[in-house]
């Protein structure tokens, strides 16, 4: 099965069978690339939005943040925290990470825009 036809079918049958659902999501969560948090925020969209369990999307976006490396990756979870889960403590933490591994002028960038985009909304 691809990496994407998990979440596809987690979505088919949620309605009818959520234990399936659920193991195929956990499935999902196993096959995510270490070198790939990304795949994690889609195992923690699955858990929010399909199976509406708050604490496994937040568990698999702490797991997603252990594996960070780089500045990119902190600013888009720190978005996706914002964005698809409203946890602002969370956002914040990335983005500060994101701030102490810039190293370049894109990085320089990115930190600006996310800044520009976000402030308001970490602010409150």
């Amino acid at each position: 099965m691809r990496y994407s036809e998990y979440f596809e079918k987690v979505r088919e049958i949620v309605g009818t069978n959520p234990q399936l659902a659920e193991s195929l999501l956990r499935e999902a969560e196993s096959h995510a690339l270490q070198a790939v948090p990304e795949h994690l925020v889609l195992c923690a969209l699955g858990w929010e939005n399909d199976l509406h369990n708050h604490d496994n999307a937040v568990r698999c976006m702490l797991e997603a943040e252990c594996r960070a490396r780089d500045c990119y990756v902190y600013l888009y979870l720190a978005t996706a925290h914002l964005k698809h889960f409203g946890t602002i403590t969370l956002a914040e933490r990335c983005f500060r990470k994101a701030v102490a591994l810039a190293m370049s002028e894109d990085d320089l960038a990115r930190i600006r825009e996310f800044f520009e985009t976000f402030a308001p909304d970490m602010a409150e």
